[in-house]
C-alpha cells in the first residue's frame, strides 16, 4: 500500500461543501478515507456527499453535519456523532474560515471577532475535542493557513494576523501534543479562486476574471492554484508519507510568500522573462 494512501481512517473536514473543503473530501474519498463533511449549506454538503460517492467511496463511508461551526452544541455534535458513526478519529482538517478584507484604520469590534472566531477560536477549540481520539489513533491535524500570514497584504491584514496566529497554534501545539503521537501541521495555500473569495466581488464574473489576473501576477509562477493543488499538501500531510512532519508550515502557493511583489502588490516582483 503506498503510504499516501488513507485506506481505514476517518476525516473530519470542516467548510467541506465548497472550495478547498470540498476539493480535500473528494481527494481523501479517492484514497479510501472515510470522511465527515462540515458546512452550513445543507444543498452543498449534498453535493460534497455526491462527489465523495463518485470518487469511490460508499454511502456508509460518507458522514454530513450541517451547522454553524463557531456554536460549542455544532463542534460537539461533529465530534459525537463521528465516533458514533466511525467508531475513531484519525484526520482533522481546520479549512473552514472567513476572509475579512479592508484597512486596519477602518476594522470594527465585529471584524476582528469574526476573524479571529473562524479562523483561529475555532479550530483550536474543535482541535481540543479531538484530542482524547487523536491520542488513541495516533492522528493528526491540519491547519488551513494562507500564505498572506507570512506576507502581509494592506487589504488584508487582519485575516493574515489571525492565520499567522494559527500558525503559532500549529507550531504549540505539535510541541505539546507530539509526545502523544499527534502531528500537526498547517498548510498555506496561495490565492485560490473558491466561492469564499468570489463573493467578495459578488460573483461578478468580469470582475473575477480581473481579480484572477491581478491575483495571479503577485504569485512567482504567475498563476492562481486551483482548488485540488492545496488539497494535495493537505493529503500529503494526512498521510504515512509525512509520518516524520510536524509542526511546519508546508506553502503550496506557487512561491508568493517569497515573491518580491507579494508583500505590497508591486510590480517590484516583475518576471525578467
Amino acid at each position: 500500500m503506498s503510504s499516501l494512501s488513507l485506506k481505514g481512517r476517518v476525516a473530519i473536514i470542516t467548510g467541506s461543501s465548497s472550495g478547498l473543503g470540498q476539493a480535500t473530501a473528494v481527494l481523501f474519498a479517492q484514497r479510501g478515507c472515510a470522511v465527515v463533511v462540515t458546512g452550513t449549506n445543507e444543498k452543498r454538503l449534498q453535493e460534497t456527499l455526491e462527489k465523495c460517492q463518485k470518487a469511490g467511496l460508499k454511502r456508509d463511508q460518507i458522514l454530513t453535519v450541517a451547522g454553524d461551526i463557531t456554536i460549542h452544541k455544532t463542534r460537539e455534535e461533529i465530534v459525537t456523532r463521528t465516533f458514533e458513526t466511525f467508531q475513531r478519529i484519525d484526520i482533522l482538517v481546520n479549512n473552514a474560515g472567513a476572509l475579512y478584507t479592508g484597512f486596519i484604520k477602518d476594522l470594527e469590534e465585529k471584524d476582528i471577532d469574526t476573524t479571529f472566531n473562524l479562523n483561529f477560536k475555532v479550530p483550536v477549540l474543535l482541535s481540543k475535542l479531538v484530542f482524547p481520539y487523536l491520542k488513541e489513533t495516533k492522528g493528526n491535524i491540519i491547519n488551513v493557513s494562507s500564505c498572506v500570514s507570512e506576507s502581509l497584504t494592506p487589504e488584508a491584514t487582519m485575516y493574515g494576523i489571525a492565520k499567522g496566529t494559527l500558525d503559532n497554534f500549529t507550531k504549540a501545539a505539535s510541541n505539546e501534543w507530539g509526545p502523544a503521537g499527534i502531528r500537526v501541521n498547517s498548510v498555506s495555500p496561495g490565492a485560490v479562486m473558491t466561492p469564499l473569495v468570489t463573493s467578495l466581488v459578488g460573483n461578478n464574473q468580469d470582475m473575477i476574471k480581473k481579480m484572477a489576473e491581478m491575483q495571479g501576477k503577485l504569485h512567482a509562477l504567475q498563476r492562481l492554484g486551483e482548488p485540488e493543488e492545496i488539497a494535495e499538501g493537505v493529503a500529503f500531510l494526512a498521510s504515512d508519507a509525512a509520518s516524520f512532519v510536524s509542526g511546519t508550515v508546508l506553502f503550496v502557493d506557487g512561491g508568493r510568500h517569497c515573491f518580491p511583489g507579494s508583500v505590497t502588490g508591486s510590480k517590484s516582483g516583475k518576471s525578467p522573462f
